[in-house]
């Protein structure tokens, strides 16, 4: 890995610190990294105020005050309180997300000791939860540098109980996700009934740096985090004109804690240049119109704080229920959070929404998902 004077290598976890670093890290990665080492502000620096006392890492403050149920984001996965919190709220299901582990490994540089780094990972969280795949989905984690490779490890984690899988954020080697040379991930995972997930750890649009040149730690954040839906926003656009979705129609790509704003302006943007086919943008070559695809081949999450309803009205397909649980954005009652959002809508929509959306898309795959209620 890096070498600990490179300012990419951090404190390794769980200390409160070393999690208030990393987070600080993500939230500023895509202009820091761009900037020359000298002009890169202390990720100490970087880190709110709320976020410093949210871990612990100020005189008198105990670690973990977003601590909720007993849960920590700072502490391995405990499979049977997951599950009883889990009975508790009412969620008959969740996917484990393990951010971290994925963030740091993209960093890794040889591509050959990541994936080793990435089997590892997936193995010991997979052990972690066996036993209670029925009620606890992991990601999987991999690299796209060798696509044989990809489908290999799809495949030993699908025997190990995951449904899901990271999904690349940005281009590997230069290559987009639309070309055929990621097609047989896409294809594997329609086979083995995997949904792809877009998470924001995946990557975010890179900035130009001169955007970081500051000493002042809230305009650095704030420049960083404004636009991080466009990567989102790029990967919709990939995958649906790029022919993915028309060559895999029972592939599904989740996106998830990129907001919901920016989702209904996507859309309509990407029918209006397949109405406009033959101008500026080219001739549009697929059967259906791109908001078709995206209510076919696209689920999008939310966190607490956000309102649904907008995404809801356009395409209720789409939208699927997120707790966050156990991060400190999230809620102890994430079910009962979002019931207000949903009066007014119809019983279809609101099973949609509170899972019956995610259903949908493995039972396309021809591998219904079992859930333990």
């Amino acid at each position: 890995m890096f070498p600990e004077s490179d300012p990419r290598f951090y404190i390794e976890p769980p200390t409160a610190q070393a999690q208030v670093e990393y987070i600080s890290f993500f939230a500023a990665d895509s202009i820091q990294l761009r900037l020359p080492t000298e002009k890169r502000l202390p990720l100490s620096e970087i880190a709110a105020p709320l976020l410093k006392r949210a871990f612990g890492v100020e005189p008198g403050q105990p670690i973990g005050a977003f601590v909720y149920e007993g849960a920590n984001q700072l502490e391995p996965i405990d499979p049977e309180k997951r599950v009883a919190w889990l009975r508790k709220v009412g969620i008959s299901y969740q996917t484990i997300v393990p951010t971290k582990g994925y963030v740091l490994m993209r960093w890794v540089e040889d591509p050959k000791l990541g994936m080793e780094a990435i089997a590892h990972l997936n193995t010991y969280l997979s052990d972690r939860l066996k036993g209670y795949t029925n009620r606890l989905n992991l990601v999987t984690s991999l690299r796209y540098e060798d696509i044989d490779w990809c489908v290999k490890e799809l495949t030993r984690m699908r025997d190990r109980g995951s449904r899901t899988f990271f999904m690349p954020g940005e281009p590997v080697n230069l290559i987009p996700p639309y070309d055929p040379y990621y097609d047989p991930v896409w294809g594997a995972a329609s086979d083995l009934g995997m949904i792809g997930l877009l998470h924001i750890g995946a990557a975010h649009p890179y900035l130009h740096p001169g955007w970081g040149n500051t000493r002042d730690p809230m305009i650095m954040a704030q420049m960083a985090s404004c636009g991080l839906y466009f990567n989102a926003h790029i990967m919709m656009n990939a995958m649906v004109l790029g022919g993915v979705f028309d060559r895999f129609p029972n592939f599904t790509m989740q996106i998830s804690e990129y907001g919901l704003e920016w989702l209904p302006y996507t859309v309509a943007n990407m029918d209006k240049r397949a109405l406009q086919s033959g101008g500026f943008s080219g001739e549009y070559q697929f059967p259906l119109m791109p908001s078709e695809y995206v209510r076919r081949n696209v689920r999008i999450s939310g966190l607490p704080g956000q309102d649904p309803r907008h995404v809801l009205e356009m395409a209720p397909e789409t939208v699927a229920f997120a707790s966050d649980f156990p991060h400190m954005e999230g809620t102890p009652n994430p079910v009962e959070h979002f019931l207000p959002y949903l009066e007014g809508f119809s019983d279809a929509t609101r099973l949609g929404y509170f899972g019956g959306n995610i259903l949908e898309a493995y039972m396309r795959m021809g591998d219904p998902l079992s859930v333990d209620g």
